[in-house]
């Protein structure tokens, strides 16, 4: 039984997490996405909450991937460089 003061149905918490990893909207913002649309309160700190449990969701999934990856016989890699906060960070891919 949930106890919180708000709770946030799947649609919301995917929608979020949408939003911050494949859109890179910041917490901030995907915050201010869901109260100015549809005037619904989401923290930026519960924003990061959802992303951190899908994270923690998808580990066995990320495992299954690397662990197939590894056994490829073809495989191909990336790296692209994104400013984050006024820094250089570089995104890895590789691919099998």
């Amino acid at each position: 039984m949930f106890t919180a003061a708000a709770q946030y149905g799947s649609a919301t918490q995917a929608m979020a997490v949408y939003l911050n990893q494949y859109h890179f909207l910041p917490f901030k913002r995907v915050s201010e996405y869901f109260n100015t649309l549809y005037k619904m309160s989401v923290s930026a700190g519960t924003v990061a909450n959802f992303v951190a449990r899908t994270y923690e969701n998808l580990a066995s999934t990320e495992e299954v991937i690397r662990d197939a990856l590894r056994e490829s016989s073809v495989a191909g890699a990336d790296e692209t460089g994104m400013r984050a906060e006024g820094s250089l960070h570089w995104l890895h891919v590789y691919a099998g």
